[in-house]
């Protein structure tokens, strides 16, 4: 029989955001995957090896998370952790890992943790903001790389929002189903950074959950250019970070590390320039606007008296206090408990 390694989550969580050491995380994008479930009983091998293996490998962090079919040796260790295999677990939740990179591995069956069961799993140790943000991140088009000037790398999505959604809605005899359902109903796909993950969560989280209660935007979504735009950038569309289409809105966030140099300051002007001549309201967003809630509200506000026709100010005192906790939860202290990506 051959012997079956299960990493669940949080470990699993963990490689599916930082692909610094996993180095083949873009194999299993959401369009070549394939879902499978776990037999009722199978042969583990010494968890003790193989967390050293994985620790040493792919630089996760200590204890390992593992997935053992019974009680039977349930016995932790410092390096590792066993979870049992969930009494009511049919689900196809799990994806074969290529352990080709990894020699020591090749032997066993290596299996992880599904993206959307670790954002199921997830429900129970974070907050709803956080949740619907690691959602995104799990919809994303890039993956955290410290190795990286940039901090991260893009890659294709590993889950969609429609699949995530899918998932959570044929789980409803797991734990933390409810608020794993509410919460991926708010999760956007094709994120490119950190920043506008954070950005798309609070813009469209309920005003009682923190947020501003806002149409969902659209993320990198491609904006064709008027005749007149296009002469001027020289080019036919610009992709922008957060647009309401309809509306015609844009939200630009222009990092210190990606545009602060005088190149790419002089294409910006231009680029909303060019925008702004089709016909679309552009709000660029810099580093120092999320220094402060106060710059936050503003910012939003602004763009919400643009979508709704009127101005919404006097609502923003009721939820105060939520929207502090949100803010410290996404931009402050709290920042990236789960994976510490560099904004």
């Amino acid at each position: 029989m051959t012997e079956i390694i299960v990493i669940t989550y949080p470990t699993a969580l963990e490689l599916w955001l930082d692909g610094t050491n996993w180095e083949n995380t873009e194999k299993y994008s959401y369009q070549n995957r394939e879902l499978q479930g776990l037999p009722a009983y199978f042969a583990v091998p010494d968890l003790n090896i193989i967390a050293k293996e994985i620790s040493l490998n792919l630089n996760v962090t200590q204890p390992i998370s593992f997935m053992v079919p019974s009680n039977q040796n349930r016995r932790n260790e410092a390096n590792f952790k066993k979870y049992i295999r969930p009494r009511h677990f049919s689900t196809d939740s799990f994806i074969k890992m290529d352990t080709r990179l990894y020699p020591a591995l090749s032997q066993y069956e290596v299996l992880i943790a599904s993206p959307e069961y670790c954002f199921l799993c997830a429900a129970k140790d974070y907050s709803f903001c956080q949740l619907v943000e690691i959602g995104i991140n799990l919809c994303a088009m890039y993956v955290k790389d410290r190795n990286s000037s940039f901090g991260q790398y893009q890659r294709d999505p590993i889950l969609t929002s429609k699949l995530l959604a899918e998932y959570i809605s044929n789980t409803n005899n797991m734990k933390h189903h409810k608020k794993a359902l509410l919460a991926a109903k708010f999760v956007q796909d094709n994120s490119r950074s950190p920043i506008e993950s954070k950005l798309a969560t609070v813009s469209c989280l309920p005003k009682y959950q923190g947020g501003y209660g806002m149409k969902f935007p659209k993320l990198n979504y491609d904006i064709y250019h008027s005749n007149a735009g296009k002469m001027l950038l020289n080019r036919e569309s610009s992709n922008c970070d957060l647009v309401w289409p309809k509306e015609k809105i844009v939200l630009e966030y222009d990092s210190d590390l990606a545009h602060g140099n005088a190149e790419q300051f002089a294409y910006d002007k231009i680029k909303y320039r060019s925008l702004t001549i089709s016909d679309y309201k552009v709000f660029p967003i810099v580093s120092k606007d999320l220094l402060s809630l106060d710059r936050l509200d503003e910012l939003f506000m602004s763009i919400k008296k643009q979508l709704n026709g009127k101005s919404e100010r006097a609502t923003l005192k009721k939820y105060r206090m939520k929207r502090e906790e949100v803010y410290k939860e996404l931009f402050g202290t709290k920042n990236n408990t789960y994976v510490p990506i560099p904004n």
